[in-house]
């Protein structure tokens, strides 16, 4: 019975490391952003406000992505242990799409770099 509540921690754990946290990180930024960005000052502020936009608009497609590759791996993984029953149909294409997220990433990165 502790080994369940074990894993419960894990797993709850886990599970706020990869989707709660980074999404209120990058919500975060966006807030500090628009407060900041009421405020103008001189040229060196207006290049770090840029280049701060740039890397929040970098971060919340890497954010997306991660979310849209890995949402049907939740649900398949949600689905399997509410009714204990695997749907293969959707549990194998689910999977497919979760390992391309590197090869997703990688497209996204190279297509930033050439910006």
């Amino acid at each position: 019975q502790d080994i369940k509540y074990l894993a419960e921690i894990v797993g709850f754990s886990t599970i706020f490391l990869y989707y709660i946290f980074p999404t209120l990180a990058v919500l975060a930024i966006g807030f500090w952003m628009k407060k900041t960005r009421k405020e103008g000052r001189n040229m060196r502020e207006n290049a770090r406000k840029e280049m701060m936009h740039s890397v929040h608009l970098q971060i919340s497609v890497y954010l997306f992505l991660f979310w849209s590759t890995n949402v049907l791996v939740m649900i398949s993984g949600i689905h399997q242990v509410l009714t204990g029953d695997l749907i293969y149909n959707f549990f194998i294409p689910a999977n497919c799409i979760f390992a391309l997220q590197g090869f997703v990433f990688m497209l996204v990165y190279f297509t930033l770099q050439k910006m």
